[in-house]
């Protein structure tokens, strides 16, 4: 057999059996800690907030732009960090922009599994199915566990603008809604 046609059944027998039963995994988890997972989110961004505030009182210009990472790379290596940042009118030329990492573990921890039993079933293809070829497969699987993050990002989002230590007016709130509702 040919390495695509061994390839094609390691995923047919192996893979997406495992990814499945992997999403099945995260889909209970977040269904029994759905309300913690929102409110640690939130705690998140208030206690990123609370950073901003510090920063600025010490001489930060106004942030202009908040962006959030979710690292690919970390993800690979088995670690599951996001990163918060916020810039200020220079965007990517801020010399010291504000940073926090967001641990979301929970969210990945399906994922890392599934890789991890993977490289053990990969054995029984006799070095055919190569390290290589699993970190293909977690490429193409990886971007199913980042929607579930914009999912509970965009869940908790309306409680976040809330906050007492959201630094945006609602006047500048109500523009970045109509840009964004196009």
């Amino acid at each position: 057999m040919d390495k695509s046609g061994l390839l094609a059944g390691f995923v047919d027998n192996y893979s997406e059996p495992l990814h499945l039963e992997a999403l099945l995994t995260l889909e209970r988890s977040l269904e029994k800690g759905y309300d913690q997972i929102i409110e640690g989110v939130v705690k998140a961004y208030s206690d990123f907030f609370d950073k901003i505030s510090l920063a600025q009182k010490s001489g930060k210009k106004p942030i202009a732009y908040l962006n959030f990472y979710l690292l690919r790379s970390n993800t690979k290596t088995g670690g599951s960090s996001c990163l918060i940042s916020a810039y200020d009118k220079d965007w990517y030329l801020d010399k010291s922009p504000v940073e926090t990492v967001y641990d979301a573990s929970y969210l990945f921890e399906p994922l890392h599994s599934y890789i991890e039993r993977l490289h053990r079933e990969r054995k029984a293809y006799v070095q055919r199915v190569t390290y290589v070829d699993i970190e293909k497969i977690f490429l193409g699987k990886w971007h199913v566990y980042m929607l579930y993050m914009l999912l509970l990002l965009k869940k908790s989002i309306y409680r976040i603008v809330e906050l007492p230590n959201w630094g945006f007016n609602k006047l500048e709130m109500s523009k970045f809604r109509k840009i964004t509702n196009k």
